[in-house]
């Protein structure tokens, strides 16, 4: 979109700038306490899984920021929704986690290496930035991001065995959003059956 596009610039353009004010408040309130910061940083941790295969974890930082203190912190910058903290503790939406284990190993540099005292995301909205916590308040952010590195590796070796069943929804009140395998599993087919089949009885045909 370009600023001569008429429809951009009276429709779209105010709510950029809107966007713009409040993320400048927010940074210029950020600042304070900030040492150095580092913006869309790729990194990448090497796992052993328990076969002795390796695995590579990537991913790239929006921001890491090491505080006066010392301590290390993430940003995640979010124009979309902020995934749910019950999601973020039980693991199904371990971003900042895992970005923070890969942080503790050196993943993203010796100057943002060490242990990341906590993670936020921060949504870019015509409004103010309401910061939300990955995790909540009184979570041990560190010890979450190594049982949730602990846990990848555990479910990647899983998956190295060939028997290993593609489940289409593994967790009750966890279903992904979007699932490859979830058509196959005919799960709207069950739902709207109640778990009857096709001939009417449950378990379907034999």
């Amino acid at each position: 979109a370009r600023l001569d596009d008429s429809a951009f610039r009276a429709l779209e353009w105010p709510r950029v700038v809107a966007i713009l004010a409040h993320y400048l408040d927010w940074e210029r309130a950020r600042r304070a306490g900030l040492a150095e910061a580092g913006y869309e940083i790729a990194g990448g941790l090497g796992l052993t899984l328990d076969d002795g295969s390796l695995f590579r974890l990537s991913a790239e930082v929006d921001r890491i920021e090491r505080r006066e203190d010392g301590a290390l912190h993430l940003v995640d910058f979010k124009t979309g929704g902020v995934p749910q903290q019950k999601e973020i503790v039980a693991g199904y939406a371990p971003q900042l986690t895992l970005e923070a284990a890969m942080a503790a190993q050196g993943a993203f540099g010796a100057a943002f290496t060490g242990e990341v005292a906590g993670a936020v995301y921060a949504p870019l909205k015509p409004q103010p930035v309401e910061e939300a916590r990955a995790g909540g308040k009184g979570v041990d952010f560190p010890r979450l991001a190594q049982d949730h590195l602990d846990a990848a590796r555990a479910l990647l070796s899983a998956y190295r065995d060939p028997d290993t069943a593609y489940v289409s929804e593994p967790a009750a009140g966890f279903e992904p959003k979007h699932s490859k395998v979830r058509h196959l599993a005919r799960v709207k087919e069950w739902s709207a059956t109640g778990g009857e089949g096709e001939a009417g009885e449950a378990g379907g045909e034999p």
